[in-house]
């Protein structure tokens, strides 16, 4: 059963995943095809939205330039469009599969220009708490290694970001018993994912079945680079970003600051358990309604890893 599901896996990533202008047809078929071979992998998650440059343009593949205000599509079934936020956010034809006229979002350091939800509080620790955890996914491409940039992140508290020369992935505490955390990926990737091509990034927190206690839900992280999924970090959840009210932010922080410099393509997030590849085999990562080929770095037995707690230079949000 692995060997067919990374079958067609591999079969989607030669066609550079669902193809731009993917019908509702043609994905739920997919989804339908994937979830009657692998069982329930699909059922855990609940998407929150995934978007897609193609689908947000008014001119179809050819790159554009999208002006504050301009929508946002959410091409998932979370049903939660965005809206460019500053004064500008570019399309271009370019994209980590090589297909023609598939477009992503372009950002660039400057003016404070953004995407952002138009919903608040996506991600509360109910929520979070009663779906089992969260998965936060996307497709990057950046040289940026001065200053801070945040790909993509939750009220600005919790997501994806570099500082100077390090891409690291953040959480934050509103004052509970575990307190905010920083990882290195670049560390763990073993080199930087700072150099001008393409990465793959997904962080997938698993609650465990935890409640909540003390505004947090304990769990642990999976992040998968590149389709390559590490051993699980101790962590927690904290209720600091729904405290804050915001947005989630992509190209920036939701509210304004550390604009990032660089390609998105295809944000996404999703509810539930992210489905991490287990530690001993080699099976497929669903995130949001997309499909990788992951593998396990570590050792079989997936051990859980210490929690590490970091003072960041400045503070999250």
């Amino acid at each position: 059963m692995k060997t067919r599901i990374a079958a067609i896996s591999s079969s989607f990533l030669r066609s550079g995943g669902f193809p731009k202008r993917c019908s509702s047809r043609v994905l739920l078929c997919s989804l339908a095809l994937i979830q009657g071979v692998a069982g329930s992998a699909s059922a855990a998650l609940i998407s929150v939205f995934a978007y897609d440059a193609d689908a947000s343009t008014t001119t179809g593949s050819t790159p554009s330039t999208l002006a504050a205000g301009a929508a946002i599509t959410d091409v998932s079934t979370g049903g939660n469009n965005g809206a460019v936020i500053g004064t500008t956010v570019s399309t271009v034809e370019d994209d980590p599969f090589g297909v023609a006229g598939q477009l992503s979002f372009s950002f660039s350091s400057g003016p404070d220009n953004r995407i952002n939800t138009n919903a608040i509080d996506l991600l509360t620790v109910a929520n979070v708490a009663a779906s089992g955890g969260y998965t936060m996914s996307t497709h990057v491409k950046t040289g940026q290694v001065t200053g801070f940039g945040q790909l993509f992140a939750y009220a600005g508290t919790d997501g994806f970001r570099t500082q100077n020369a390090v891409f690291q992935f953040i959480t934050s505490s509103n004052g509970g018993p575990t307190g905010g955390m920083v990882v290195d990926l670049n560390a763990l990737h073993g080199s930087s994912l700072q150099d001008n091509n393409w990465h793959e990034v997904t962080a997938a927190f698993d609650s465990l079945g935890n409640g909540v206690v003390s505004g947090q839900v304990q769990g642990q992280f999976t992040f998968t680079i590149d389709g390559t999924s590490y051993a699980p970090i101790a962590g927690a959840f904290d209720d600091f970003g729904e405290s804050l009210n915001r947005p989630i932010g992509v190209g920036g922080r939701s509210a304004g600051g550390d604009q990032f410099n660089g390609l998105i393509y295809n944000p996404s997030v999703s509810l539930g358990q992210g489905q991490a590849p287990s530690c001993a085999a080699t099976q497929t990562l669903l995130v949001g309604q997309s499909w990788s080929a992951s593998r396990q770095a570590s050792t079989p037995g997936c051990p859980m890893e210490p929690a590490t707690t970091f003072v960041s230079s400045r503070p999250f949000p």
